[in-house]
Parts: structure tokens; sequence; C-alpha cells
């Protein structure tokens, strides 16, 4: 769940307690938008589908996304779907690991470079994490589901919530599919985006 910079307050708690100042006269929203600037690889994680989050957190809501790389800095790169053969004792044994080494998690993952342009649909429960140098602009289902079950981005160490998001651990890691290799993630989830319209006007 994120946090609000410089804040103990997270985004959860903020649209709760100011829901007219969020959302105005609506009743919740319908999709989120974020914009991502990494200047190092941003967590390892995966988001439940609706069926994961109807069970656990009593949400219409999982939390699929669309990814649409705006810029990048030399060796921009994403991480995105497991390396071929890994398995879940793979990735527990890396969740267990990532306490002391950072990279732990990052080996198992195919690293794809990325330039301006590129798009990517990331489905619920396939494991990603941002690399740096990327300018990213991510528009999702409106929750902030997040299983990110590494204990440190750069310096910062998570806390068991912020990783497991106050779920079980085996159950959070529950969220991963093994699925999604990488010829998976070329053939359905790499999109290739066409021009709709086109104006001298803008």
């Amino acid at each position: 769940i994120s946090r609000l910079r410089g804040t103990d307050i997270y985004f959860n708690e903020l649209i709760e307690k100011e829901k007219a100042l969020m959302l105005g006269n609506r009743e919740g929203l319908d999709v989120l938008v974020k914009a991502h600037d990494s200047a190092i690889r941003l967590l390892v994680q995966a988001h439940p589908d609706k069926a994961f989050s109807r069970k656990h957190f009593n949400s219409e809501f999982g939390k699929a996304e669309a990814w649409l790389v705006l810029a990048t800095r030399p060796d921009a790169h994403i991480f995105f779907g497991f390396k071929d053969g890994v398995t879940e004792e793979d990735f527990k044994n890396a969740v267990n690991k990532s306490e002391t080494d950072k990279n732990a998690m990052e080996k198992l993952l195919n690293k794809i470079p990325v330039k301006a342009g590129d798009v990517f649909f990331i489905p619920a429960k396939a494991v990603h994490a941002i690399g740096a140098g990327c300018l990213i602009l991510e528009i999702q289902e409106p929750t902030d589901f997040t299983i990110q079950p590494e204990r440190f981005c750069g310096e910062y160490k998570l806390s068991d919530n912020e990783m497991y998001i106050g779920l079980e651990k085996d159950v959070a890691l529950s969220v991963f599919d093994y699925s999604y290799t990488k010829e998976r993630v070329f053939n359905e989830c790499r999109k290739i985006p066409t021009v709709i319209s086109k104006s001298d006007n803008c």
C-alpha cells in the first residue's frame, strides 16, 4: 500500500478520510493514473485479480495496469515475467534471500530493454518491476493492492505490512502466477500502439 511521501498516511486512508476532496460526488475511482520516474529499480511485485481482492479485501477491483513508456535514460529496462523454469520454491527462496541480497529476486525475472512509445499490459498476478531510467505513465484499476515481497527498495527497508499488505506471507505470495514467462509476456502483454487520429493543431 502506497504511503504519501513525508507522512504516515496511506493512500487508501486518504481516500477514506477525504472522500469528497479526492472523489468529488463519485462513489469511487474507476481508474487510477500514475507517473513513475525511476532513478533505481523499483520493487518486484504482483497485484491481485478481482477474485483475490473480493475474498481478501472486500473489493470488486483487482489491479491490472498498462504502461506507456514516455521517456528513457541510457540502459532503461523493465523486468516482466519469470524466466523459463522458475518455480514457486525458487521464488520463495529468493524472497527469503532478499533480506540480505537486494538483487535476489531480480535474477529470476526477464530484463526487457524499453524505449519511448513502448506499451505493455500488466495483467493481475504477473510479476514485474520498473527498472532504472524509465518515465512511465501507468493506467490501472482503482486500487493500490500490491504484493512486493522484497525487504529493500534501494536503501529503504520495507515493513512486513508494506510487503504483504496485512496478509499472511503465504497467502500474499499465492498472488504470483508462474505462467507469465518471457514468451507469454511478448505474445500477450507487449502491445504495438497504433495512431487513431493525427492533427497538426496539437
